[in-house]
């Protein structure tokens, strides 16, 4: 499934705060102090809380791989790419449902399933 692209804490809302949460990798060319920084900037994020409360808010994020139980999570060419089983990928698509529904408009753009 393929969503369409948004800042990286917003499209992490899909997931519950305490969900535990592997960085694979990450580049972002936007860093104030660094310019370009990789996933060491993190230090040791092991749920999606952890990431959102980070200082930092990824502005330049240009690569991003995690994975979440069950689902592959893959920013690249501006879209998030989620690859998993059909069953925790539903779920991710009724979630940005509820989500959309909660907002003035469309948060969440599902770009194409497979």
């Amino acid at each position: 499934m393929t969503v369409a692209d948004m800042p990286l804490k917003h499209f992490l809302r899909l997931f519950g705060a305490e969900t535990p949460l592997q960085v694979v990798a990450l580049g972002d060319t936007m860093h104030p102090s660094s310019g370009y920084v990789e996933e060491e900037i993190l230090g040791e994020v092991t749920a999606v809380s952890q990431l959102l409360a980070h200082p930092y808010d990824f502005a330049g994020l240009v690569f991003f791989e995690a994975l979440v139980p069950q689902v592959r999570i893959t920013y690249q060419q501006q879209h998030y790419q989620l690859a998993g089983p059909t069953k925790p990928l539903a779920r991710l698509v009724q979630r940005m449902s509820e989500l959309n529904s909660e907002a003035a408009e469309p948060q969440f753009i599902v770009v194409s399933t497979y």
